[in-house]
């Protein structure tokens, strides 16, 4: 059986990184983003890895 990968795409109207706590509170996984830097405190906390688009 082939394991099923889900893409979750999110939009918020801001670039804080308040949303993305709080969208990805306890999330671990493969984390695909433009490499703004708000998205690094959150990958740190959650055991993420930070990939590059």
């Amino acid at each position: 059986m082939d394991k099923y990968k889900i893409v979750y795409m999110h939009y918020a109207n801001n670039r804080s990184a308040v949303a993305a706590t709080a969208l990805l509170e306890g999330f671990s996984g493969f984390l695909q983003t433009d490499g703004y830097a708000g998205y690094n405190d959150v990958v740190k906390t959650n055991d993420m890895t930070h990939l590059a688009c």
